[in-house]
């Protein structure tokens, strides 16, 4: 048996991992060795999750990433790449291990103690050389359960070093899965189609908007009954954009809404205040809010009226990978009747 001697690692640093990683999303092509990465959108222990978009491609590509050199060989290094496929029919592990590496070797693998196998090299480049496996069950298991994953590398023929690798947060990396972007019309320019990227830093992991208990319409007066209502503000359609800077998230609200005469009403404009608000799930602290006036006119002949409203950025700290597990959007007209119910959820 070869002897292995296990290299001591320290992280790579962050512009590595993201240049590693462009180069293996992008399909290892000689033009990827120019992209940047993008930003992280997710961090589960010490692996990140990153994305792009490959060339060609309808839409990004997400994988999560986990990078380490050794402490004592700085040209030992290696990047680790789990990935599905755009079809999301196959799960992918690609390694990008330093040039100088011993092709026939291979690279092997350990999970804690148990020996799982060996890949071959499937290609060079000048930042590395390229092995790919398709995961199946089995070892998929293997690293959600596992501690340690061992990467094994050939410098020379006589002694393999072994790269090791944290599997924390593996489990609930590989299980998480990005929503999809979308950009609402509320917010200028149309719906975003499909593979349309979003603005620098967007996420699709924004927290939902729910309408306030009893908030969702004004009535005027209060308490009429249908036959002698003068009018009735209500809302409709809500969205929302989230944007991720380091570790502050911005919030952007939007909402819809209408004005409709009753039967006792004449043609005018009709407003009322309009709050919208950020809260904080964990201690159910409301940590932004800010009231909007919302006006829709009813011409003469006509019986409704549209308003819309934008709301001023939110600006929030960044607490986890998942905001929408962290925050929530609350809006609501102000001065409206609240009965004891629970809040209404919104679409977007």
């Amino acid at each position: 048996m070869k002897p292995l001697r296990a290299a001591r690692m320290r992280r790579l640093l962050r512009h590595q991992v993201a240049a590693a990683a462009s180069l293996l999303l992008l399909g290892v092509s000689a033009v990827a060795s120019h992209a940047q990465g993008g930003p992280a959108r997710a961090k589960f222990g010490d692996w990140e999750m990153r994305c792009e978009k490959p060339a060609g491609a309808a839409a990004e590509q997400c994988a999560l990433i986990q990078s380490v050199v050794a402490e004592d060989k700085s040209n030992v290094n290696l990047v680790v790449i789990v990935l599905k496929t755009s079809d999301g029919k196959s799960r992918l592990l690609r390694v990008i291990a330093p040039l100088g590496v011993l092709l026939p070797s291979g690279l092997g693998l350990k999970i804690d103690q148990t020996d799982v196998g060996r890949a071959g090299f499937v290609k060079c480049l000048p930042t590395g050389c390229i092995a790919e496996v398709m995961m199946d069950d089995k070892l998929i298991d293997q690293l959600k359960s596992g501690k340690t994953a061992t990467f094994i590398i050939h410098q020379v023929p006589e002694e393999g070093i072994g790269l090791p690798l944290t599997l924390q947060g593996f489990k609930d990396g590989f299980a998480f899965e990005l929503p999809r972007l979308r950009v609402p019309s509320i917010f200028g320019g149309g719906e975003q189609k499909e593979g349309q990227p979003g603005p620098p830093g967007a996420t699709p992991d924004c927290p939902e908007v729910f309408v306030e208990s009893g908030a969702a319409m004004l009535r005027s007066p209060p308490d009429a009954d249908s036959a002698n209502v003068r009018y009735q503000l209500s809302l409709g359609e809500t969205a929302r954009e989230c944007v991720v800077d380091g570790d502050r998230l911005t919030i952007r609200v939007g909402l819809e809404g209408s004005a409709v005469l009753g039967a006792l009403g004449q043609p005018g404009a009709f407003g009322a205040n309009l709050r919208v608000a950020i809260r904080r799930l964990k201690d159910d602290t409301l940590v932004a809010s800010k009231t909007y006036r919302v006006s829709a006119s009813i011409p003469k002949g006509g019986t409704r009226g549209e308003f819309q409203v934008v709301a001023d950025p939110f600006t929030v700290p960044l607490m986890s990978p998942r905001a929408q597990d962290d925050y929530e959007i609350l809006v609501g007209f102000q001065g409206a009747e609240k009965p004891a119910a629970e809040k209404k959820r919104k679409g977007g």
